[in-house]
């Protein structure tokens, strides 16, 4: 796959689904919020849709955004406490690494629970 290009835009239950699809963002902090970015190298962070609720709604009418950030941004940022390294080159081959690489939304009603591997959303 090249970087930009998406081999699949809609969602099929029980296959994959591709980080593109939930319609990512690079971003970097400023002071008084972030913006895009279009560089991996450039970015503090990924800013996409939560794919449990992209599911459940049938897409993204509705559906909540996640803020991702990466180990350069402090613990006095929120959202807290995740960190992880962005691994790769671009969104299509994106990975997040951490101690604890998956990504769990404890706080919100949709309980997501998923890994960012090789621009794949992988359910835990």
């Amino acid at each position: 796959m090249q970087c930009g290009v998406s081999e699949n835009r809609h969602l099929r239950v029980g296959g994959s689904m591709r980080l593109r699809d939930l319609e990512p963002s690079f971003i970097k902090r400023e002071r008084e919020g972030f913006l895009r970015v279009d560089s991996i190298k450039d970015a503090d962070g990924l800013w996409f849709l939560c794919p449990a609720c992209y599911v459940a709604n049938k897409g993204s009418k509705g559906t909540h955004a996640l803020l991702c950030w990466s180990v350069k941004v402090g613990q006095d940022v929120t959202p807290r406490p995740g960190r992880w390294q962005l691994v790769g080159t671009c969104i299509d081959d994106l990975t997040l690494v951490a101690a604890q690489s998956s990504i769990r939304l404890t706080d919100s009603p949709c309980k997501a629970h998923f890994y960012i591997r090789n621009g794949v959303i992988v359910h835990a």
